[in-house]
């Protein structure tokens, strides 16, 4: 079994759309970077969204904006939703090192 091609922080970013406490189908932009930012990965704002767009990019995530919760305001936001590819990679990554911690070899 090959390494799938994620590095950590996409595969973080997918893993905490894919796997979240509250089983909510999407997340806003700003949530997700703060649960990330909260698991140790300092991704600066402009970093979380090339990061984010990538995913995009390669169809592992979708996103469109929409108007921030509790406010009248015109702001806009973006939210993320994980996508097939996204569950396939997710789940290819955690199956090898799930095989690696069991074997002590990919």
């Amino acid at each position: 079994m090959s390494m799938p091609k994620l590095n950590d922080n996409q595969f973080l970013a997918l893993a905490l759309l894919e796997f979240n406490p509250f089983r909510i189908k999407s997340q806003l932009g700003d949530t997700l970077r703060s649960r990330i930012y909260n698991r140790g990965c300092k991704i600066s704002g402009p970093g979380f969204y090339q990061l984010m767009a990538g995913l995009q990019k390669r169809g592992m995530v979708s996103s469109k904006f929409v108007r921030a919760p509790g406010t009248d305001r015109p702001v806009r936001m973006k939210q993320y939703r994980i996508l097939a590819k996204g569950r396939k990679a997710v789940a290819e990554k955690l199956a090898f090192y799930a095989q690696f911690m069991e074997n002590g070899k990919p």
